[in-house]
């Protein structure tokens, strides 16, 4: 009987941290699906470029 509660209670551990683990993957397929996504906006390669940010205000052709 001790025996029996000893591996359920292993089970329950195993599921517990199943859970977690598919959670925190979910979550970093979101984060990877949306960081590495083609479908970003007009704006993106204007706000990303190598250039920072200073010399964009202070250089810039405009």
């Amino acid at each position: 009987m001790r025996r029996q509660r000893i591996y359920l209670h292993l089970l329950e551990v195993f599921f517990f941290f199943r859970e977690v683990f598919f959670a925190f993957f979910a979550f970093f397929a979101i984060f990877l699906a949306i960081s590495l996504s083609p479908f970003k906006g007009e704006n993106y390669r204007a706000v990303t470029n190598s250039r920072p940010y200073y010399f964009q205000k202070y250089f810039s052709l405009q």
